[in-house]
């Protein structure tokens, strides 16, 4: 019998799994929109053990992991950092918020952003803030629907290549 998805907080002793997992939705989520070879390097230096029991450690940090049948379908990692762009006001960036493909269209990148939102009420956050590349329009769609808005752009740099990241803010009712 199929066991309904449940979400919670990561350990150091996701780390592995987690760098799978990473690896292959940022994959799914780029692939043909950035070449091969930058793809390849920035994967290899973003999900691999190291990174992800160093980002697992970090005590300004919470990774959510969203599972089903023992395996990670999606993942979300938010830390305190106040927005790059003056005048946001926002200290808890969602820096990854990934769903693997076949969970599309489910609702749980939903449920996964609800339980961002709870975590940064925690934290006494008032907002969110997150940066998602221009060319990415289903991510910006996503988050428009879900309340954020574009109050600001920065360059992303991934490899060799420098792109525009639009700048993205959503209150999350914390007083």
């Amino acid at each position: 019998m199929n066991q309904p998805p449940t979400i919670r907080r990561a350990t150091p002793d996701d780390a592995i799994a987690l760098a799978d997992a990473g690896r292959t939705m940022f994959l799914q989520a780029y692939n043909g929109m950035i070449p091969a070879h930058e793809m390849a390097d920035y994967v290899a230096n973003n999900y691999n053990e190291t990174s992800q029991a160093s980002e697992l450690s970090n005590p300004v940090a919470v990774t959510l992991l969203l599972e089903t049948e023992n395996r990670i379908a999606g993942f979300a990692y938010l830390l305190k950092n106040p927005a790059p762009v003056d005048g946001v006001e926002a200290d808890v960036e969602l820096k990854r918020i990934y769903l693997d493909k076949k969970w599309h269209g489910t609702g749980m990148a939903q449920r996964l952003l609800n339980e961002v939102f709870a975590e940064a009420r925690l934290l006494s956050a008032p907002a969110v803030w997150l940066a998602v590349w221009e060319e990415n329009v289903r991510a910006i769609s996503f988050y428009t629907k879900t309340g954020f808005e574009a109050v600001g752009s920065f360059e992303f740099r991934l490899g060799s290549l420098v792109q525009t990241d639009v700048l993205m803010r959503a209150g999350t009712g914390a007083l």
